[in-house]
Formats: structure tokens, C-alpha cells, sequence
């Protein structure tokens, strides 16, 4: 299938078009994806900080020098993030279940003693609510044109078929 590309700009940057007229990106698409990715990059990075109570620029002197200072956690990763306060702690599978036991809420011993979800009916569970949202919102707008209608009858004006 062939076909042809017009492409009208009136502004500087033609980024969106260039999956269509070229092979590889320009240089001024590269410059806007990496002005975005060191934005968000930054943003995310300034978010983890506050919330693990870290000082300014913690996240990127960490990376700088994660080398170093995973050489001198013995290669462990996991215990890298812990010294780098990115992590409270460390626990086995048997110290996260007794964790959870003594803070979530009671369940059968068939469920580990303590109300969990697994992923595959958490899942099923987010599309059931989104099929429900849809099923309300589709609702309303039934009800909001009837109801236009009857207001529309009630003034003397015809109904109009939607």
C-alpha cells in the first residue's frame, strides 16, 4: 500500500511528522525528547526525595557514583538502596508474611492469615469498576437527553431524534 504525506507547519518544531517523512530523528526531535525526559526525570527524582526525606540532589549522587558504592555494598543491590535510605528495609518472603499478618487484617489460614488479593483478581476487579463507570456514564447521558426532550415537548418545541 502506498501513500503520500502532506506535511503544513507554521511553528519551528515538525516533530510529529517525521515517522512519516524520515528514516531517523532530528536533531531537533531528540533536543525536545530529551528536554521532556530530563524533566520528568528531574521531577520524579525531586518527588522520591521528599518523600523519603532525602536531601536535594540525593538521587542523582547516588547515581553518579553507584559504582563505587555498589562495590562497596558487596555488589548487593538491594542492600545499596537500604544504606541510600531509598528502601526501610530488607525481609525474606516468610518475614513479609509474618509482617503482614500482625498489620493487614485477618483471613483464613488458606489465605496466609491475613486478607490479601492476588494480582489476576485485582485485575478483574480494575475492569469490572471501569465496565461499571462506563455502564453509569452512558446512564446519564440517556437520562440528560430525555430529559432535554421533555423540556424541549414542554415548551411547546418538538422533540428532536437523537
Amino acid at each position: 500500500m502506498a501513500f503520500t504525506v502532506n506535511v503544513f507547519a507554521w511553528a519551528s518544531s515538525r516533530v510529529f511528522a517525521e515517522p512519516f517523512t524520515s528514516t531517523a530523528p532530528s536533531k531537533e526531535a531528540l533536543e525536545d525528547e530529551a528536554r521532556w525526559m530530563n524533566d520528568a526525570w528531574a521531577l520524579y527524582s525531586e518527588e522520591v526525595e521528599q518523600a523519603r526525606h532525602l536531601a536535594p540532589g540525593s538521587v542523582a549522587q547516588l547515581i553518579d557514583s553507584l559504582t563505587q558504592r555498589l562495590k562497596a555494598a558487596g555488589g548487593d543491590a538491594a542492600q545499596l538502596a537500604v544504606d541510600a535510605k531509598l528502601l526501610d528495609g530488607l525481609k525474606t518472603s516468610d518475614e513479609m508474611r509474618e509482617l503482614m499478618r500482625g498489620r493487614a487484617a485477618a483471613a483464613s489460614p488458606e489465605n496466609d492469615g491475613f486478607r490479601q488479593i492476588s494480582l489476576a483478581d485485582y485485575l478483574l476487579s480494575l475492569a469490572a469498576d471501569e465496565a461499571r463507570a462506563m455502564r453509569s456514564a452512558s446512564l446519564s447521558r440517556k437520562a440528560t437527553s430525555l430529559t432535554a426532550k421533555r423540556r424541549r415537548a414542554s415548551s411547546g418545541g418538538a422533540p428532536s431524534p437523537t
